[in-house]
């Protein structure tokens, strides 16, 4: 116990340090001049099967979001050589068990709740110092396939924790970390997360992430409504981000050409870039 309280003391001031000094990264990252997504990206696309390079090269998404293991370095630089920005899915919110760093031993030891819309998926205690190594580790593998950025899912994990204060908190630290570790393998990639707005509020983040994904913001896939309070507040803080420079992408899932047409008119009002999908984008749909 005594041995314990001495190291406890020892680490405290470190992870203070650590933090400071992620902090100072974050603003010499926002310091430095680079092309902001927001105002060079105007279509996007959002395709998780694994489709042929010829096809996805037709599209004529400015971005395209794509399954980082289905994919070689030689695919995906023939794919920016069409002119296209090539983002990484990854996952920071939960465990995908088809994942390679997904042994028996990680899922027992970080598992926190089954996905229920997702099999095969499991919230994780992203809080655990293991999981942040894991997806550094990860992170490290995607970057070699020349990839131009990476985009972080299931970022608002931290909602369902009891202390939503803390796991907020966490949540950040986690993804800021992530940040760092990308810029300082490439300067120029293009960070954005989906969902979770509130984030911003925080000035790491702010400094680090070009963008944010917000899914199902007029429509939705389940059976509740979308909450007006919420829609409207949501596309207020969208609209913030728009003004300082931040790519905001919408995605809904609807196949109808005439609520297509009306969401347009909508994104377009707001400054937000459309892309219209299947409920598991499995499939590459015509830009809207």
């Amino acid at each position: 116990m005594i041995l314990q309280k001495q190291l406890n003391k020892f680490l405290a001031p470190l992870f203070v340090f650590t933090f400071l000094l992620s902090a100072t990264q974050a603003d010499c990252f926002a310091s430095i001049s680079r092309t902001n997504p927001g105002d060079e990206i105007f279509s996007f696309a959002c395709v998780y099967s694994k489709l042929p390079v010829a096809s996805l090269s037709e599209s004529l998404a400015g971005m395209m979001i794509l399954e980082p293991d289905h994919y070689s370095a030689s695919e995906i630089l023939d794919l920016k050589h069409n002119g296209k920005h090539i983002i990484a899915y990854l996952s920071v919110g939960e465990l995908e068990t088809y994942r390679s760093y997904c042994t028996k031993e990680v899922v027992s030891q970080l598992k926190y709740s089954e996905n229920p819309d997702w099999p095969d998926n499991f919230r994780v205690k992203f809080q655990d110092p293991r999981w942040e190594k894991i997806l550094k580790n990860y992170i490290d593998e995607i970057m070699t396939k020349n990839f131009d950025g990476i985009v972080m899912d299931v970022v608002d994990v931290w909602k369902i924790f009891p202390d939503t204060a803390a796991s907020k908190e966490s949540m950040i630290k986690l993804i800021t970390s992530l940040g760092i570790h990308i810029r300082n393998r490439n300067l120029d990639s293009i960070l954005l997360f989906y969902n979770s707005h509130e984030l911003f509020d925080n000035t790491l983040v702010e400094n680090l992430f070009d963008g944010i994904l917000q899914e199902s913001l007029f429509t939705t896939w389940k059976k509740e409504p979308v909450d007006p309070e919420w829609r409207l507040q949501t596309i207020s803080s969208l609209e913030k981000l728009r003004t300082k420079g931040k790519f905001v992408g919408i995605i809904e899932y609807k196949r109808s050409p005439a609520i297509i047409k009306n969401l347009l008119n909508q994104c377009r009002k707001y400054g937000f870039c459309l892309y219209t999908a299947d409920k598991y984008l499995m499939n590459l749909y015509q830009i809207p």
